[in-house]
C-alpha cells in the first residue's frame, strides 16, 4: 500500500504529527514525514514503517548499521550548495525587508520549494498528504499545489483555533498587507481586484492576507487563486475540524459542506484519561516536581504574545509577572506550561519568585490532572472546557477576542486584581468550581470532541479519500 505523507513544518503541530504517525503505523501503514530542516526532534521510535526525510529527500533516520543511508537523497544536493546555504540565508534575511527586492527573492524560494514538492510527490506517490495548514506559502501551499496537480488527496488536520478576528488583529499589528507609499498602494488595489479571495472579507477592512509584494510573488507562481482568510479554502481536498460548531462556522464562511469533516484533534486523544488512571498520574507527576497531590493543581498556559510579535516584550513580561502573582496561593500548586515558541530561561526567575513549577511535559499530558486552568486566548481553553475544568482567561493586554463566546461560564479577567479576585473565589468554593466545570463541559460539547478516537476518524478519512482518488484514476 502507498505510504501516507505528513508534512511537518510547525513546532506547535508536532504533537499532532506524532499522534497521527503512531496511529497510522499501528494500523500497519507506512508513514513518510517530510521535515523542512536538516534535523528534527520528533519523539517517534524507529520502525520499518517510518521514514523521516527533508525537502531534498535525504533520510533523517539513518540505519545504525549503515552510514550510507544518511546521504541517500531523492534530489541531488551537492556539498557546495550545503556550504553556501547559511551565507545565502543571511543575505536573504537582510534583503527581504525591502518590498521590491522581497518579491523576486520569495518567488525564487517558492519556485524551488515547488520543484522539491513535485519531485517528492512524484517519487513517493503517497496515498494521501496530511498537513497542519493550507495558507502558509512555504512549504504548505507548495506541497498542496503539487499534490493537487498529481491527483493526490490532502487533508488539513486541526491543531489550533483560528478566527477571522485574530487574523485581522495580527495583520494590523504587523502591518502586513498595509500599503506604505507609491507603487505599493497601486499594487495592493490591483491585487485586490485581480485576486478577490486575497482581500479581507470583512467590510471596511482594506487588508490583503499577505502583504502586496508576497501576494505578487504567489501570483507569479499560480498560488494566489485561493482564499487564505478561510482555513481550508486552499488546494486541500478536506479540512478536519474539532467539532460540530466549527463545522457550522466553516460552512458559513464559504467552505462546501462536503469538504469539512468532524474528527477531533489527534493529540487530544491523550487527554481522554480514565478516572482511575488520573490518581496514579497525579501521584507520579507530584513526585517528579515535589507537588502536593492533596492540594488543588492550577495549570497555567503561560501567555506567549511577545513570542508571536503581538505585544512588546517589556509589556508582556510585566503582565506575566502580574499573572503569576495573582495565581500565587499557598492553598494550591501552580504549574506552568510553556508554549513551544517560549524558552525556559525567559520565565525561570518569574516562576521561582512565586514558587511555581515549569512543566517539562506537554500541556495535554498534565491538563487532565488539574482542578483549574488559566490561559490567554488560546485553543487550549477549549481543551479544558471540554474536560470540564474551570477556566479563567487572563487578558491583561486587552485583546478582547470573542472566539469563546459560546462558553457561557468562562470568566475573562482584564486586570491583575480582577484575575486574583476571580481566582480566589474559585479556590475557596469547591461547589462553584464544580458548577462552572459542568457548565463549561456542556457548552464545549457542541464544539469539541475528546473521546480518544480522533486519530481513528482521521485515518478513516484518509482511507475514504484515497479510495475515491483511486476510483477517479481507474
Amino acid at each position: 500500500m502507498p505510504a501516507i505523507l505528513i508534512l511537518h513544518h510547525r513546532k506547535v503541530a508536532q504533537a499532532e504529527v506524532e499522534a497521527l504517525a503512531r496511529h497510522f503505523m499501528a494500523e500497519g501503514r507506512s508513514v513518510v514525514i517530510v521535515c523542512r530542516g536538516p534535523t528534527h526532534d520528533l519523539k517517534l521510535k524507529k520502525s520499518p514503517l517510518l521514514k523521516v526525510i527533508d525537502f531534498s529527500g535525504r533520510d533523517l533516520l539513518p540505519s545504525r548499521s549503515s552510514t550510507a543511508s544518511a546521504g541517500t537523497t531523492l534530489v541531488k544536493d551537492g556539498a557546495i550548495r550545503r556550504t553556501v546555504a547559511p551565507l545565502r540565508q543571511r543575505l536573504k534575511s537582510a534583503l527581504i525587508r525591502h518590498g521590491v527586492i522581497r518579491a523576486p527573492i520569495l518567488w525564487h524560494s517558492l519556485a524551488r520549494c515547488l520543484r522539491q514538492a513535485r519531485h517528492l510527490i512524484a517519487t513517493l506517490k503517497p496515498a494521501c498528504l496530511l498537513l497542519a495548514d493550507d495558507r502558509t506559502p512555504h512549504p504548505e501551499m507548495c506541497f498542496l499545489h503539487a499534490a493537487n496537480a498529481a491527483g493526490i488527496p490532502s487533508i488539513v488536520f486541526p491543531y489550533a483555533t483560528s478566527s477571522l478576528e485574530s487574523d485581522i488583529y495580527a495583520r494590523r499589528l504587523s502591518h502586513e498587507g498595509l500599503p506604505k507609499r507609491g507603487i505599493s498602494i497601486w499594487l495592493q488595489e490591483w491585487l485586490m481586484r485581480r485576486f478577490p479571495g486575497q482581500k479581507c472579507p470583512r467590510d471596511g477592512e482594506n487588508l490583503l492576507f499577505f502583504n502586496a509584494w508576497d501576494t505578487l510573488a504567489l501570483a507569479a507562481l499560480g498560488l494566489s487563486g485561493t482564499q487564505p482568510w478561510i482555513l481550508g479554502a486552499g488546494d486541500c481536498s478536506a479540512v478536519a475540524v474539532f467539532g460540530p460548531e466549527e463545522k457550522k462556522t466553516q460552512i458559513a464562511s464559504g467552505l462546501p459542506a462536503e469538504k469539512v469533516y468532524i474528527t477531533g484533534q489527534a493529540s487530544l486523544d491523550a487527554l481522554h484519561v480514565d478516572p482511575a488512571r488520573r490518581s496514579e498520574l497525579r501521584t507520579a507527576v507530584g513526585l517528579r516536581y515535589g507537588i502536593d497531590p492533596a492540594k488543588p493543581w492550577i495549570v497555567c498556559a503561560v501567555p506567549h504574545l511577545a513570542e508571536h510579535g503581538l505585544c512588546p516584550w517589556d509589556v508582556h513580561m510585566a503582565n506575566t509577572r502580574a499573572t503569576f502573582a495573582a495565581l500565587s496561593d499557598n492553598r494550591a500548586e501552580l504549574l506552568l506550561s510553556l508554549h513551544p515558541k517560549s524558552k525556559y530561561e525567559t520565565y525561570r526567575a518569574e516562576a521561582a519568585a512565586v514558587g511555581a513549577h515549569i512543566l517539562e511535559e506537554p500541556l495535554f499530558e498534565v491538563l487532565p490532572l488539574a482542578e483549574m486552568f488559566v490561559a490567554s486566548y488560546s485553543s487550549t481553553v477549549r481543551w479544558a472546557a471540554t474536560l470540564g475544568i474551570p477556566t479563567l482567561i487572563a487578558d491583561l493586554t486587552g485583546i478582547d477576542y470573542r472566539a469563546f463566546g459560546y462558553l457561557t461560564a468562562l470568566s475573562v479577567a482584564t486586570t491583575a486584581s480582577d484575575l486574583e479576585q476571580k481566582f480566589h473565589s474559585l479556590i475557596e468554593d469547591d461547589a462553584l468550581r464544580h458548577d462552572i466545570g459542568d457548565r463549561l463541559k456542556r457548552d464545549a460539547s457542541r464544539c469539541d470532541i475528546i473521546d480518544g478516537s480522533a486519530c481513528r476518524r482521521i485515518y478513516d478519512l484518509v482511507l475514504s479519500l484515497s479510495e475515491r482518488g483511486r476510483g477517479r484514476s481507474s
